[in-house]
């Protein structure tokens, strides 16, 4: 790790490069570079998060994945600077750097540009670092009230995923809709194991139709605040998650440190992205004839005892 006296570090940048995917993947690429300009104490370029996509507005999509306005970017080189940087300056994919092989010293000016998902690996474990970021550059408007872990979060996500095969999901095919039955099921058992039928929150770009199912569940109610920021960091507020196979569940997992269930299969890291401290893991993939193990049950059960005191 490169200190701020290093001369070398003013030779070199980061920059997210975005590719108009959804919320999550984009601060999966934000965050990595985050945490790699600051291991090197050099600037990061600040990334277009705004995203356009034509698709959405002819299908009426319940959520058209903007995002104008949701960061303010505040602290990272922006306009002119911004653009001259990355015109005037070499680059060199983020995969492709490593110290031990670049005399940095002798490098021109540079811009490391991450793109793409790849490893999610050097996030874990620096969760609290990525999340006051996070908060420090998002706009005031994004910014849910703290629910101190008083509810329980479902994620479904249905939009641009299609309808899969039981098969495929439990070979863990990417992109399938996760029946709703699982949804319902799920949350009956963490009820029934947790002895709380307390509020549960329901965050999901489907319909209110292919929703009912869980909508007619006591103490459910959907969040409408049409933000997806404001919808992710309120998910990571959460005593516990019922998770989609998705970034956005996992930033929401990852953000709270919150004890999340999977459909059998479909869990979107295979490393442990939320630390289970000296307990077993906080988590699973489930299949809806099994129980909860009793740490992840008492894990929740804390939480929410929490959230009431809060």
């Amino acid at each position: 790790m490169r200190t701020a006296k290093d001369p070398a570090v003013k030779n070199l940048f980061g920059y997210p490069k975005f590719n108009g995917s959804g919320l999550g993947n984009l601060i999966w690429i934000w965050a990595k570079c985050f945490v790699w300009c600051k291991d090197h104490h050099t600037e990061m370029i600040a990334p277009g998060w705004a995203q356009f996509h034509p698709g959405r507005f002819l299908k009426r999509d319940i959520d058209l994945r903007f995002y104008k306005g949701y960061f303010t970017n505040k602290g990272y080189t922006k306009g002119l600077a911004k653009y001259y940087k990355l015109l005037a300056y070499g680059s060199i994919p983020s995969e492709n750097f490593d110290d031990t092989q670049h005399n940095i010293t002798a490098l021109k000016k540079t811009v490391v540009v991450f793109s793409g998902l790849g490893e999610f690996t050097p996030l874990i474990g620096r969760h609290k670092e990525v999340h006051n970021e996070l908060l420090r550059i998002a706009d005031p408007h994004c910014l849910p009230a703290k629910q101190a872990h008083s509810f329980i979060a479902i994620h479904i996500r249905r939009g641009d995923f299609s309808k899969g095969t039981v098969e495929d999901l439990r070979n863990g095919k990417t992109n399938l809709q996760i029946p709703i039955e699982w949804y319902v099921s799920a949350l009956r058992v963490l009820r029934k194991e947790t002895g709380s039928l307390g509020k549960v929150i329901l965050f999901s770009d489907g319909t209110d139709e292919e929703l009912s199912p869980l909508l007619l569940e006591s103490n459910v109610e959907r969040s409408t605040q049409n933000n997806a920021l404001k919808d992710l960091l309120q998910m990571s507020y959460g005593a516990a998650l019922i998770a989609s196979r998705s970034s956005f569940s996992l930033w929401a997992s990852y953000l709270g440190q919150i004890p999340t269930v999977y459909y059998k299969g479909a869990r979107p890291w295979h490393e442990d992205i939320v630390d289970p401290g000296s307990g077993s893991g906080l988590e699973i993939e489930w299949d809806d004839d099994t129980s909860f193990e009793t740490t992840f049950i008492k894990t929740i059960c804390t939480r929410l005892a929490s959230g009431k005191e809060a």
